[in-house]
């Protein structure tokens, strides 16, 4: 019967308008030519198969931007909690003022022990100062700070207004006497103070924790 239908199709149906021998379609299929008739019949159709054949492919697109968006706003988010939360310090990345800003940081949790840091502790703090960037402006910063100790309150609001954050937490781990009890409830309240999340602050400790 299947057969018949596309005889029927292409040939045209018995008794129709058709002169024997002719096959309009056929000839259609051929030439690139359909008569108005059988084209007015025919748009309807052609139309309708446009529009599952739009359909079909609109699915897959969406599925595909979709997955695009997903990885671009992965990324996105990526780079700002790697900015936001840095897990390596560079302070050659930073300018002058935000890292004499960390070094004051540095002291005050350098001084957060029940005992005077000596000056040992001093040096040791400096040099790793040093090492992550800082200049001697910067060391001489710390070392003025340790002398005279900023007010906390202007420096942490300082340190927000910076966006240093995370800097500061993890330059006051390498600073602080962890071991003294002082010095590990000023790291408590500096996290807490400064808003940083609980895996940034974890992260920190494992590496940076003395």
């Amino acid at each position: 019967m299947a057969g018949a239908g596309l005889l029927s199709r292409l040939f045209g149906p018995a008794g129709g308008a058709e002169r024997d021998g002719q096959a309009i379609e056929l000839e259609a299929h051929a030439t690139g030519f359909l008569p108005a008739a059988l084209e007015a019949g025919a748009a309807p159709a052609a139309q309708a198969g446009q529009g599952r054949r739009q359909r079909q492919l609109a699915l897959p697109r969406a599925v595909i931007a979709e997955s695009l968006s997903e990885k671009i706003l992965h990324g996105w988010l990526q780079n700002q909690h790697q900015t936001l939360y840095p897990l390596t310090v560079n302070l050659r990345a930073l300018d002058a003022p935000r890292v004499a800003l960390l070094a004051r940081v540095m002291a005050v949790a350098l001084l957060a022990g029940t005992a005077a840091p000596d000056a040992d502790e001093i040096e040791s703090v400096s040099s790793w100062l040093s090492g992550v960037g800082g200049d001697e402006a910067a060391r001489a910063a710390l070392r003025a700070a340790v002398e005279s100790p900023p007010a906390l309150s202007a420096l942490l609001h300082g340190v927000q207004q910076a966006n240093l954050t995370a800097y500061a937490y993890v330059v006051a781990l390498v600073a602080a006497p962890a071991r003294d009890p002082a010095g590990a409830l000023f790291l408590d309240y500096l996290a807490a103070r400064l808003g940083l999340p609980a895996n940034v602050v974890r992260s920190a400790d494992r590496r940076y924790r003395r």
